[in-house]
């Protein structure tokens, strides 16, 4: 809630601009709270503008539809159970309800955005669109399959700058599951916020994108039935819809006052530090004039790196360069230690596959593997598969010797270094970087996650305070369970670690 607070703070207190770059930005509770601050802003003269990666721009849609559907519902009970009580008001706003229903079914995959669009002080631009912008992805699977080079590379970046003085710069899309409202994901994940000159740089970065051949404005998409004035009339509908079932956190933002002495706790945390943004330009979708500059940064950091290297990574898929560099470096006395997803956590089966073909040799090279588990071992509920929300692993973010950080959007796997565009802040702060690091090995405890070894934990050398040595993988957790060594995936049925096993034969390496 830290997080999403200080991204509603940031569109709350703007006075200039908000610029915003999201692959994600779903339609649910946090993502239309936030649309309706935006609108809010831009009724204030703030200039906004929102660029979205082309390929999920639908989940606004498609979330903004599912609690219209539920607020429809709810009205429909209410007035029925107040049959004396209508009033012309109430049978109103029914019906606009069922109209905006209506036309999001078909009008159109970009009703919401081109809505948005209309009012004069926001621009909504998708970026490497398809062509086929109806619900059904009948047509934009074909067109996936026909257009598959360009399609396959997307805009990850993340972004939120306010006022070209303040930014926020990590994993988490726009999301409930990223900021603890969802109900079966918990997102583990880390944002940076920067101010100062470094800002002027994300600010640059953003306009690369936004004025690129690659970012099509949606006014630009012929929809069907679209009318701009009816659309234009949609705005203050869309934010009075969603307060009918707001999320009790969400209820606490709507104090100014409580909203920025949440932004002050934030800002009284920040360090004075060099930083520099790391991010991969525009052209990287077109596969000919594509460099891959965050991966190469990041490259570099490790060789120049001594001591240690703590890495946190979503998806980690360790293919050609990036087994060589630990390779490397390991063999100059460097310890490398890794977090990821366990099969369990995971929210991506086929980069899961990816990774756990490699496992092995990751081991016997010395890495320190640890595989976030689902669920903390302190939960009491006994059958792990009715448990509450399942906690899954989106962190991007490296510590290096405990003296540089990075921290941003991208995973160490292919489609991050090769097809996926990517930015991120590096940033040089022993304090800084310390703190981070502590994050990581938090998540490394046995009650967060598992620690792969190779053959038994208990007759192998310790090296380096991990261990390691020959023999099938397996999985230590906490001494006071009752089983503490695993030697298959943990809290995982035969049929997904069978499924698992087909995907990982698959050539698909370099796409994950």
């Amino acid at each position: 809630m830290e997080a999403f607070t200080a991204r509603v703070a940031l569109a709350r207190f703007a006075r200039q601009s908000l610029d915003m770059q999201y692959y994600i930005w779903d339609g649910d509770q946090t993502g239309t709270y936030l649309l309706s601050e935006l609108i809010e802003a831009a009724d204030r003269g703030v200039r906004v503008r929102l660029l979205l990666d082309d390929i999920t721009s639908r989940g606004i849609v498609d979330g903004m539809l599912q609690q219209l559907a539920s607020a429809a519902r709810a009205a429909t009970a209410d007035l029925e159970d107040t049959l004396a009580e209508i009033t012309p008001d109430d049978l109103e706003r029914k019906d606009r309800i069922r109209d905006l229903m209506d036309e999001i079914h078909t009008g159109g995959r970009d009703l919401i955005a081109a809505a948005l669009d209309t009012h004069p002080n926001i621009e909504v631009r998708m970026f490497n669109a398809f062509n086929s912008r109806r619900r059904s992805g009948v047509g934009r699977a074909f067109q996936f399959l026909a257009d598959f080079s360009r399609l396959n590379r997307r805009m990850h970046n993340k972004v939120f700058a306010a006022d070209n003085q303040i930014a926020i710069v990590g994993g988490r899309n726009i999301a409930d599951n990223y900021f603890g409202l969802h109900e079966k994901y918990d997102f583990r994940d880390l944002d940076l916020m920067v101010s100062g000159p470094v800002v002027n740089d994300v600010s640059e970065s953003f306009d690369l994108y936004w004025n690129s051949e690659w970012a099509v404005p949606v006014h630009a998409f012929a929809m069907k039935r679209r009318s701009e004035q009816r659309l234009a009339g949609l705005r203050k509908e869309l934010t009075d819809a969603f307060q009918w079932e707001k999320h009790e956190r969400l209820k606490e933002l709507e104090s100014d006052v409580e909203t920025t002495k949440a932004l002050h706790r934030i800002t009284a945390r920040m360090v004075k530090a060099p930083v520099r943004v790391v991010a991969d330009l525009p052209g990287k979708v077109h596969k000919p004039t594509g460099e891959p500059l965050v991966a190469e940064a990041l490259a570099a950091q490790a060789r120049g790196s001594k001591k240690e290297i703590l890495v946190e990574s979503a998806y980690f898929v360790p293919v050609n360069v990036t087994f060589e560099n630990m390779h490397e470096r390991i063999d100059h006395g460097v310890h490398v230690c890794v977090l990821t997803n366990s099969m369990a956590s995971t929210n991506q089966m086929p980069a899961h596959a990816g990774y756990a073909k490699h496992r092995k040799r990751l081991l016997e090279t010395g890495v320190a593997l640890y595989e976030l588990r689902p669920y903390p071992l302190g939960d009491t509920t006994e059958d792990w598969k009715h448990r509450g929300p399942r906690t899954v692993l989106h962190t991007k973010a490296v510590v290096f010797d405990r003296e540089q950080v990075f921290v941003g959007t991208f995973n160490l796997d292919p489609r991050s270094a090769d097809l996926n565009t990517e930015i991120g802040l590096m940033v040089e702060n022993k304090k800084l970087a310390g703190e981070v690091a502590a994050f990581m090995e938090g998540g490394m405890q046995p009650e967060r996650s598992w620690r792969l070894s190779l053959g038994n934990p208990t007759k192998v050398k310790q090296n380096g305070g991990h261990v390691h040595g020959s023999g099938p993988v397996c999985w230590c957790g906490d001494e006071t369970e009752k089983r503490s060594v695993l030697r298959r995936e943990p809290e995982t049925r035969w049929g997904s670690r069978l499924l698992m096993r087909l995907v990982s034969w698959l050539p698909i390496d370099e796409m994950l």
